[in-house]
């Protein structure tokens, strides 16, 4: 059956259709004794879970930062951040079932994490705090094929001292960072020249995730609203010259809830969600018919990833 469903997955990506779906889950069933970190893969028809890696086992209640993951479409490895080690970047491969060794950051806490497959190159966007309690935002390149770690821009330098969520246009080299009001991209390949622009999403809506569509050549994203009550919407962010706005669609959840995670899969143009609402569940958002489609899954997702086929470079 496994080597009858990963077929199908492969024809699948291969016709432009949906990729596979992967999570990190914390299993706390065995609260008394120990607790059990997973990555699992999603069967996005019954929300059943394929456990393929355990990654931690312990007592106590620690688990994934929720919606802090990257996923390096190449190689099959999945990066994502715990709460008891925020200075090391924690990874496994899908494909094989390993755990990685982690890699020390030295950070304080990791925001955010953005894959890219021209360069091979993972950018992980990261905190610091020094010992006269002064916050510095950095943006470090970890590398996918053995090649050199290192800082890629300090960010508070170049004037973005926020921390906020972030994506990239892997075909230009462009990279993409939104902190509430302040829109700032510059090229990865001359990451000095930063530009930077204000930019308000309608009805105060807080930006908690963005992503590239390659299909369309924009950014879209979600954004968290709390005015009458917690939602969420879909967000459309152009941008023209200097000049950037935000457009935003709220999303018809059918049940009031709270969203865990975020995914974008690029090449069949739905977002993936953890949401929690009375049950654990993953939303499956199309944006074009504006509907969302929910499955039950045995636990709550702190991360949620989609495998596509990259595009190739402009």
């Amino acid at each position: 059956m496994k080597v009858a469903f990963a077929l199908v997955c492969l024809l699948s990506l291969i016709s432009l259709a949906r990729g596979n779906v992967y999570g990190i889950i914390t299993d706390f069933s065995n609260n008394d004794t120990t607790t059990t970190m997973w990555v699992v893969e999603i069967d996005t028809t019954t929300g059943d879970f394929t456990y393929l890696v355990e990654s931690f086992s312990y007592l106590g209640g620690s688990l994934a930062f929720d919606g802090i993951s990257g996923f390096d479409q190449k190689r099959g490895n999945i990066y994502y951040s715990v709460d008891f080690e925020s200075s090391f970047v924690f990874s496994a491969n899908v494909n094989t079932g390993a755990l990685r060794a982690p890699t020390s950051i030295d950070s304080s806490w990791v925001q955010n994490y953005v894959y890219d497959d021209q360069n091979n190159n993972m950018y992980v966007l990261a905190g610091y705090l020094n010992e006269q309690n002064e916050e510095y935002v950095y943006l470090i390149s970890l590398s996918l094929d053995n090649g050199a770690d290192g800082l890629l821009l300090n960010m508070t330098e170049a004037g973005i001292g926020a921390l906020g969520t972030s994506t990239m246009d892997y075909t230009t080299g462009t990279y993409y960072l939104l902190a509430n009001q302040l829109f700032a991209s510059f090229n990865v390949a001359n990451p000095t020249q930063v530009s930077t622009s204000s930019v308000v999403c309608p009805n105060n809506l807080f930006p908690v995730y963005i992503a590239y569509d390659y299909k369309t050549g924009s950014l879209i994203g979600i954004g968290e609203g709390d005015k009458p009550k917690l939602h969420y919407a879909f967000l459309q962010i152009s941008i023209s010259g200097n000049s950037v706005t935000c457009t935003a669609t709220k999303i018809p959840f059918k049940s009031e809830g709270i969203a865990t995670c975020y995914s974008y899969d690029p090449v069949a143009q739905l977002m993936y969600l953890g949401w929690a609402s009375g049950e654990d569940q993953l939303a499956i958002y199309d944006p074009t018919a504006n509907t969302v489609t929910t499955v039950v899954t045995p636990w709550i997702l702190s991360d949620v990833q989609v495998s596509y086929v990259p595009p190739a470079p402009k």
